[in-house]
């Protein structure tokens, strides 16, 4: 009966001969609300993928986690003329940590605790290094000519007697300078001894 019906409309003058529309409107308010909440969670999904994508480029997929690389104890004492990047502390004093992947990146106990928490500090301008904490892997270095040690190879611990320089008061309590007092005195024995080493 739905078919015949039809067919009486199509045979009938006007609009109503022409074939429904493909899409048509929703029926009920039920339909539109519907169509709502399936737009609003594909523009949801749309945005996630989107912030997944950034987040790959980024690096920032996963939270960033240093290869550790326990200390050598033979590495630990006062490092004379070098420069901490991250704080400028000079010199370094305790582990000098150096980048494996920098030519000349070196960092500070203090500063490479805070690299293990993710946190790249770099003060030095003229050394110029990636930013990225996950760029960089740090191991423990002592450079021939740059390096007091402050343990022996039993682990026991060793103060280091700061040199003093010629200009120092003495450390004897003469009042005098060092190179007019105490300075002579330890330099005579060694002289006495290379004395005729050096002019034969």
């Amino acid at each position: 009966s739905t078919q015949s019906t039809w067919e009486k409309l199509r045979s009938c003058p006007g609009p109503m001969s022409s074939a429904p529309p493909a899409s048509a409107p929703p029926s009920s308010a039920a339909d539109a609300e519907r169509l709502a909440k399936r737009a609003e969670i594909e523009a949801r999904v749309k945005a996630a993928r989107e912030a997944q994508a950034k987040q790959a480029l980024d690096g920032t997929t996963a939270p960033f986690r240093p290869v550790l690389t326990p200390p050598d104890i033979n590495h630990f004492g006062t490092h004379p003329g070098i420069t901490c990047d991250g704080c400028q502390t000079v010199p370094i004093v305790g582990y000098r940590w150096r980048c494996k992947n920098c030519n000349n990146h070196d960092l500070c106990d203090a500063c490479y605790e805070r690299f293990k928490e993710g946190e790249l500090r770099h003060t030095n301008r003229r050394n110029h290094v990636s930013l990225r904490a996950q760029d960089h892997e740090f191991i423990t270095k002592a450079e021939v000519g740059s390096f007091e040690a402050m343990r022996t190879t039993s682990g026991a611990r060793r103060v280091i007697a700061k040199k003093p320089k010629p200009n120092d008061n003495c450390s004897c309590g003469s009042n005098q300078k060092y190179k007019r007092c105490c300075m002579n005195k330890e330099s005579s024995a060694p002289a006495a001894s290379t004395t005729p080493a050096s002019s034969s």
